[in-house]
């Protein structure tokens, strides 16, 4: 407070009042975040501790709290958590990749009908494999669920491995599976 504003509240305290409710005024429109995410007097941000480091920093020492709130957002149904996960599940992989073979012809020495039947032949083989279980390690997913579920583990752990590891088994024609490291 002032000398002037000192003076004032001693000689008209009405008038002081109103001068300080003003300055208030002035001080909440000029503020900025101040009266929001950078208060330090709500209830709500009374126990928010900060220090700010360097990326790197910040991200590796608070890693693996992160991606327990992550999860437990997720899994505890927090609506907002978990329907933003799914929408950019579903907007970013979609439907998944699709195979389009197109091979040249020229080069591998064929006639334009051989290879568009060898096309059509690769692209049956693939869907065939695609479309089922087996391309799952686990025989859980098929490949386009597999393509979602490593999108969505990556999204909601920070990061993912997948390896594509050859499986025998008795009556399957392709060995090759997928295993996701769910963190």
């Amino acid at each position: 407070m002032s000398f002037l504003d000192k003076v004032i509240e001693a000689v008209a305290p009405g008038v002081g009042v109103r001068r300080l409710t003003d300055r208030r005024k002035l001080d909440f429109l000029n503020s900025g975040y101040s009266y929001y995410g950078a208060n330090t007097t709500k209830k709500s941000m009374l126990g928010w501790r900060n220090r700010s480091l360097s990326p790197k920093e910040d991200i590796n020492k608070n890693l693996q709290t992160l991606i327990e709130r992550s999860r437990d957002l997720y899994m505890g149904g927090a609506c907002v958590a978990t329907g933003a996960l799914r929408t950019l599940r579903t907007n970013v992989v979609g439907g998944g990749l699709v195979l389009k073979p197109k091979i040249d012809p020229v080069f591998l020495r064929m006639t334009n009908e051989e290879a568009e039947a060898w096309e059509r032949n690769v692209s049956r083989e693939f869907s065939y494999w695609a479309n089922s279980a087996n391309c799952d390690r686990f025989r859980v997913n098929n490949f386009y669920e597999l393509q979602q579920l490593a999108f969505f583990s990556q999204i909601l752990n920070g990061d993912t491995l997948v390896l594509l590891p050859f499986k025998l088994r008795a009556g399957s024609v392709y060995d090759l599976n997928r295993a996701i490291d769910r963190g």
